[in-house]
């Protein structure tokens, strides 16, 4: 099972804007074989869009992916998940002997890429491990995938996919042969672990330790060890938390 429109559609309640420039775009549904369109990838990055892929203009600090809409059309994206229409000029750029433009218009493209996440991880009734931790997280989350996967196709958190935005990535490549997730998520402050809990719905949740790191953030080892807990408060009662017992901080 790979995602499609529809599950777009369903997962961020976006109003879809369609055409081409030459004849202006209007809003208005798409027809059966369009919501069943596979995508063969989502991406916030226009440098790697791919035919069929579904690409999403985030808004940063210093770039717009709005800005960037154009370079995805012109390497094949099926669709974009915007927050805006486009100017003209942008929209030009797509080729002009592709299909017609298709944008997904919400009013925040990071809100919407987290819901798309949580609502295709529902879609899979998978044990989730999600794993946390000052030192060692990637390490952790190398180990258990590769246990798991000599018993069956295990989805894993890839390069440093474990921040709001890589943790959807991620679990947007969730498809029907796999059986287990593990992921690995990142903090900078506390609240940043229960976002991704939120997002990813954990079946397991792993700490690892608590220790001195991003204090320059966090100001303090208890605001850390407090952003850490949010993986095990956030699961749901009939969860599996696994903890460090030698740490006293997550001992505590």
């Amino acid at each position: 099972m790979t995602i499609d429109v529809a599950a777009v559609l369903n997962g961020t309640g976006a109003e879809v804007v369609r055409g081409r420039p030459s004849n202006g775009l209007t809003s208005g549904g798409l027809a059966r074989a369009d919501l069943a369109q596979a995508l063969m990838s989502v991406t916030v990055d226009s440098r790697t869009a791919e035919p069929g892929s579904l690409f999403v203009a985030l808004r940063g600090e210093r770039t717009d992916g709005h800005e960037f809409i154009g370079d995805a059309l012109k390497r094949g994206s099926a669709a974009c998940l915007v927050s805006r229409i486009p100017d003209e000029k942008i929209l030009r750029q797509a080729p002009a002997n592709a299909h017609e433009i298709v944008l997904l218009v919400v009013p925040d493209t990071l809100s919407a890429l987290q819901r798309l996440a949580t609502y295709w991880r529902l879609r899979h009734d998978i044990p989730v491990v999600g794993i946390t931790g000052s030192i060692g997280k990637t390490t952790t989350k190398e180990i258990v995938a590769s246990v798991l996967s000599a018993q069956c196709p295990v989805l894993r958190s890839e390069a440093n996919f474990n921040t709001e935005i890589g943790l959807p990535l991620t679990l947007l490549r969730l498809e029907k042969r796999h059986e287990i997730a593990v992921l690995e998520m990142g903090m900078h402050v506390p609240g940043d672990i229960a976002v991704l809990v939120e997002i990813s719905r954990p079946t397991v949740g792993i700490v690892t330790n608590v220790a001195p790191i991003h204090l320059e953030r966090c100001t303090t080892l208890e605001r850390i060890a407090r952003g850490k807990s949010e993986m095990v408060a956030g699961l749901q009662p009939d969860g599996l938390a696994v903890v460090n017992g030698d740490d006293p901080w997550t001992r505590a």
